[in-house]
């Protein structure tokens, strides 16, 4: 027969067994998470410690370049910052480069030179140059001189050059023309007088 003594101490060496058990278990679940996974488990998109290369292709960058694409072709136009003289520098070969991934293949590649007349025909044969080692064949090929007269802009854009303007309000008024295709046409009479 046991006595009141040994109960409470075999009661004792039980409760700290168990408790050895679960420092056991616990410091080992606690080294698992200290010490983190293999890295070999988890696929290699799924990890958080990994950063993509400068150079590798992502979901957003080809969005982005598609989005690009589609801009510098609807725009088409090459202005003087896109030259070092009478040669395309880095900006302008970007821009040309963008412009012939945003085109349809087999599509011609329209290319705008919105610039002094003076330097477009060196600056035409520049443009002609690249794309052709680009690989876009020449009868592919058209530059023009001006702005690209296919692009439009919203009218809320040029309200303000329409309406004349009485404090703090616009009067509803047309604007006087001073263009100088308004001014020739209101001095031939056939354009209304402003």
């Amino acid at each position: 027969m046991e006595t009141a003594m040994e109960t409470p101490m075999k009661t004792a060496i039980k409760t700290l067994g168990n408790i050895r058990q679960f420092a056991t278990v616990t410091g080992l679940v606690a080294t698992a998470l200290i010490t983190g996974c293999s890295h070999n488990a988890a696929p290699k998109e799924l990890r958080g410690t990994d950063f993509v290369a400068d150079d590798a292709p992502t979901s957003i960058g080809k969005y982005n370049q598609a989005q690009a694409a589609a801009g510098a072709r609807e725009d088409a136009m090459l202005y003087d910052q896109n030259f070092h003289g009478g040669e395309l520098n880095s900006l302008g070969q970007g821009k040309l480069n963008l412009i012939v991934k945003g085109t349809t293949t087999g599509d011609p590649v329209y290319v705008y030179l919105n610039m002094p007349h003076d330097q477009v025909a060196a600056r035409q044969s520049a443009v002609t140059a690249y794309l052709k080692s680009t690989g876009v064949p020449e009868d592919r090929i058209i530059v023009a001189e001006g702005p690209n007269p296919n692009l439009h802009t919203p009218t809320a854009y040029h309200l303000g050059d329409i309406y004349k303007q009485e404090g703090t309000s616009y009067s509803g008024a047309a604007a006087p023309d001073n263009t100088a295709s308004g001014a020739a046409m209101g001095a031939g009479g056939s354009g209304a007088s402003h």
